[in-house]
């Protein structure tokens, strides 16, 4: 393994998390988009889609995190223990924050009881969590990361976002 894909793993990561943030930046306005046409009738169905294969993909890539990476790095990085406990429990409340944003989607879907304005609030909590999460998250483990060797294929296994890996 070349020391060039040694430090690329962090850049796999914050790439990984780039995703995400663009992703989470495209529903913010697209709801938005839904709130200024003023309507009362649910949300498109690619909208929906989109919403729920965002949470998918954040939830996957944080499962991935807490199964795979954290493993790997504990067992290579023992000292890290407190690190990855309070990057573990930021998981748990963004999966808090992610149930009750697609609560407020199927909410909105069914019978219209949830605003574009509330769907955009509860994104916006979520944004910034996770925002703060993942810059926390590469700030605590770059180090760490810079030491860790792996393949382009198990990057993925450890850390992906649902999408699977580039050639």
């Amino acid at each position: 393994m070349t020391r060039d894909r040694v430090i690329a793993w962090k850049f796999e990561l914050q790439t990984i998390h780039h995703r995400l943030e663009r992703e989470l930046k495209r529903i913010d306005r697209e709801l938005n988009r839904a709130r200024t046409t003023k309507t009362t009738t649910s949300l498109s169905t690619d909208l929906l889609a989109h919403c729920h294969g965002f949470c998918s993909a954040l939830t996957d890539h944080h499962v991935r995190e807490d199964n795979g990476l954290f493993a790997r790095l504990l067992a290579e990085c023992p000292e890290l223990k407190p690190t990855i406990e309070r990057l573990k429990a930021d998981h748990l409340v963004l999966a808090e924050l992610i149930a009750e944003f697609e609560q407020l989607l199927d909410d909105r879907s069914s019978n219209g009881t949830t605003t574009a304005h509330g769907l955009r609030a509860q994104l916006h909590r979520l944004h910034q969590r996770m925002s703060e999460h993942f810059g926390r998250e590469e700030a605590t483990l770059n180090a760490a990361l810079d030491k860790l060797v792996t393949t382009r294929a198990e990057a993925y296994e450890l850390a992906g976002d649902g999408r699977p890996p580039t050639p």
